[in-house]
């Protein structure tokens, strides 16, 4: 089994999940000592207790979390701030398909979710849903992949295909901070909810930026009857 891991390292080599750079052969961690002291690492930050989001001290909730107390999901968690290597890491992952990447994230996200919410025990994992549109053209669901190998890691099932959007509205990144709102507005639909009622369900998404399309994600769960809602990311906006 060693023999084979050193043939596999020797025909493909590990990169740095964030700025792709080779990595030692061997090389477990999948990030390299640049981006490991240089990326913002969000469980270092005073963060906000609802969404996650860096912010100043003393606060507890940022001023969006303080102006809108009731949300639906219970609370965000992510592993860095989106900017820098992170940013350009996490968008040629989704662009290209990196699937090394997407481990190596996902195993963040799992350290994560254990750091963050180590009292909560989840009922299952499910992924935030990618437009119809996307799937067309790039056939690769970033967050699906993201939410099986965290599942994975956690030992928690992976509830497959759990939400659908119905429509194929706007790209997010394509608009403002309210209008982002408005355009996932009632737009996700739990398929199957009797596996979701009564239960605490972890949602998975790449990046966190309005907290839009996860706080709908979290309506939807919970109109379907799901008794929580957490969720985590790979990256958060500042």
């Amino acid at each position: 089994m060693q023999m084979l891991r050193i043939i596999l390292d020797l025909l493909f080599p590990p990169h740095c999940a964030f700025c792709g750079v080779l990595l030692k052969p061997g090389s477990k961690e999948g990030i390299c000592g640049d981006c490991r002291n240089s990326l913002s690492f969000c469980a270092t930050k005073h963060c906000c207790e609802k969404c996650g989001k860096p912010i100043d001290l003393p606060y507890a909730l940022c001023r969006h979390c303080k102006r809108y107390e009731v949300q639906n999901f219970d609370r965000i968690c992510s592993v860095v701030v989106y900017e820098g290597k992170a940013k350009d890491g996490i968008v040629a992952f989704k662009g290209n398909s990196l699937v090394e990447s997407g481990v190596v994230f996902a195993e963040l996200i799992a350290d994560m979710v254990k750091h963050t919410y180590a009292n909560l025990l989840f009922d299952g994992v499910v992924a935030v849903p990618p437009r119809r549109k996307r799937m067309r053209e790039k056939h690769f669901d970033q967050a699906g992949f993201l939410a099986e190998h965290v599942a994975k890691g956690l030992h928690i099932p992976y509830l497959r295909r759990m939400l659908y959007q119905k429509e194929n509205r706007k790209k997010q990144s394509e608009l403002d901070f309210m209008a982002r709102f408005e355009n996932v507005n009632e737009n996700f639909v739990v398929r199957k909810p009797m596996l979701v009622s009564g239960k605490t369900i972890l949602v998975i998404d790449d990046v966190c930026t309005s907290r839009a399309t996860l706080n709908e994600c979290a309506r939807a769960l919970k109109m379907a009857g799901a008794k929580e809602v957490y969720c985590a990311t790979v990256a958060t906006t500042a």
